[in-house]
């Protein structure tokens, strides 16, 4: 009689260890979607959100980490401020030839596909463009990502 209710015992153990070991495991799951998404959206906010922001942001990191007297601090947002205005000027200038390489290449991608792969990389295609693949930075400019 007493092998049964040890038997019992050792199965209720073993239960609540696979119970703990699942619980555990969609914890970590659910943490490691929940990351992925969050470092998506920080990355999209650094490429993408507002320039004064990411200025703000750059110049508090590096304030903290590298103890920056008010006049450091004064002369990097002057670098900062500089350095955005030409990355901007550049994209600017770019963004036609940048957009008709990523169009020539879809097209080109397009003529190796058959028409059901044709309509599924369709559908690809406009779901990069909704997640913000091409964004409006201002009334003439676009933002652009590489898609692949």
């Amino acid at each position: 009689m007493e092998t049964k209710q040890l038997k019992k015992s050792d199965v209720s153990r073993i239960r609540i260890a696979v119970l703990f070991l699942m619980v555990f495991a969609v914890g970590a799951v659910a943490g490691s979607i929940a990351t992925k998404f969050y470092i998506r959206h920080q990355l999209q906010n650094m490429m993408h959100g507002n320039l004064s922001k990411r200025k703000t942001r750059i110049i508090r990191v590096l304030s903290r980490r590298l103890d920056l007297t008010p006049e450091q601090r004064r002369k990097i947002e002057r670098i900062i401020t500089q350095s955005q205005k030409r990355l901007i000027e550049l994209r600017n200038k770019h963004f036609s030839e940048v957009s008709r390489i990523f169009d020539e290449t879809s097209e080109k991608i397009k003529a190796e596909l058959t028409p059901a792969q044709q309509a599924e990389f369709d559908k690809m295609y406009a779901k990069l463009k909704r997640r913000g693949m091409l964004r409006r930075t201002h009334k003439r400019h676009r933002r652009l990502h590489h898609p692949w």
